[in-house]
């Protein structure tokens, strides 16, 4: 499993720069095991809940 992130992390989104926290975290499907990209389920501060890929987005606080 992917370690870039941990669940209760606060991220922002690469483009629109819209908070949120990490609710869920998996390998990502479409990527081979070897190149350890995980699909990272965000919880937006606008309601919105979805999957994003974790190079598109950034870490701005670690829970601990």
């Amino acid at each position: 499993m992917v370690d870039k992130f941990k669940i209760g992390d606060l991220v922002e989104f690469d483009v629109s720069r819209k908070y949120g926290i990490v609710t869920e975290i998996k390998n990502a499907p479409e990527f081979e095991p070897a190149e350890k990209i995980a699909d990272v389920m965000v919880k937006w501060i606008d309601g919105g809940e979805f999957w994003c890929l974790d190079f598109t987005l950034r870490l701005v606080s670690r829970h601990k």
